[in-house]
């Protein structure tokens, strides 16, 4: 297990590509696959920022196949119906750029009026938006990946998407095995990426192990590994093993999900250490955990489903956490991988039968 204090992502030899933001401002960006430099907008609130400023403020990391990603993202996941559509264009009106979504959540026609009601109305351009999708278990056959998206880009109106991720290592047809192999989903994915119907391919759910069992000779290697990272789930062996690759990872559930896991685990937005470091700092709690998933090397995906949620998330960029409150967070004794995938994804019927089979964690 890695150094749960050593942050994973914090010694890449960066090339600063600067852009001035304001009188007050600062720059960001990135070099190398992976490595994102994050700067200081000082004194600045998103609250007072205008759309265009809040867009510009948002870090972003380089890729392995050069594309570039904000470190900021909106996650569609659990919203439905026309407050998907609402929630995704004022989302877009507010600054945010990074969209993420996946066939599997069943709103992508809903998140695709927002983006069609956003982009109509010259809110945002295409070429600036950074929209994510991903390949359910019901598609893995090499021949079903292309219409898979196809019906998904339809769905959404667009043309292409930024990035497309296998959503689990998993397929929906149980056995010892998996079936379809990974290596012909594979195949499907980097066919995608030649056809123009996405810039970027990656990986949703993935272990080390199952990386390297399956990627080790590739034509198009994964840009992105989108997994559970939270300070109560700090995922570092999964992250160093990412660092190490080139792949950049993405968290989700960056908050967890209070609503869903109420009783089952601890709430971490009310976790007492959280709470005393924003009280110190005079940030949101929820501020200061995404605040620690951009310092601990990831983009974050929070859910917004109000303005004033979307206009808070905004907040966790602008500052940094000091190296204490950082290394304290970084240290919560207590560990809980929140998304199991218990049923869904391990179960009697394999390939995967134990948390173990799935995750390769104890």
């Amino acid at each position: 297990m890695a150094n749960p204090t050593q942050r994973p992502w914090s010694t890449p030899k960066f090339l600063l590509i600067g852009i001035l933001i304001g009188a007050s401002g600062a720059a960001f960006f990135l070099n190398g696959p992976g490595s994102v430099f994050i700067a200081s907008l000082q004194n600045s609130t998103h609250e007072e920022m205008n759309p265009e400023r809040a867009a510009a403020s948002t870090p972003m990391v380089k890729l392995n196949d050069g594309n570039h990603m904000p470190l900021l993202g909106l996650g569609t996941s659990g919203i439905n119906g026309d407050e998907c559509t609402k929630d995704v264009q004022q989302a877009i009106q507010l600054g945010y750029r990074h969209i993420d979504s996946a066939i599997m959540y069943g709103n992508d026609e809903f998140t695709g009026r927002g983006l069609k009601a956003a982009l109509d109305a010259g809110e945002v351009k295409r070429e600036d938006l950074f929209i994510v999708s991903k390949l359910p278990q019901n598609e893995h056959a090499g021949n079903r990946v292309e219409p898979a998206l196809r019906a998904a880009l339809d769905r959404l109106n667009l043309d292409y998407v930024d990035l497309f991720l296998v959503h689990w290592p998993v397929t929906d047809k149980p056995g010892p095995t998996l079936n379809p192999p990974m290596e012909e989903t594979w195949k499907g994915m980097e066919g995608v990426v030649d056809a123009g119907l996405t810039k970027s391919i990656g990986i949703s759910n993935f272990s080390p192990e199952k990386i390297t069992k399956w990627f080790s000779d590739v034509r198009i290697y994964p840009a992105v590994n989108q997994v559970e990272v939270h300070p109560h789930w700090r995922n570092d062996r999964l992250l160093n093993f990412c660092k190490d690759k080139g792949i950049h990872v993405t968290a989700y559930g960056p908050l967890t999900s209070p609503g869903n896991m109420a009783g089952k685990f601890p709430i971490l937005l009310k976790d007492e250490t959280v709470m005393g470091i924003a009280k110190e700092v005079g940030k949101t709690p929820a501020q200061v955990l995404l605040r620690w998933g951009l310092q601990h090397g990831t983009s974050v995906i929070p859910e917004g489903k109000s303005v004033k949620h979307q206009k808070e998330n905004l907040g966790c960029l602008g500052w940094e956490l000091s190296d204490k409150h950082y290394q304290t967070l970084s240290t919560l004794s207590y560990q809980a991988k929140y998304f199991s995938g218990k049923g869904m994804a391990y179960n009697e019927k394999g390939p995967y039968y134990t948390f173990e089979d799935l995750w390769n964690e104890d």
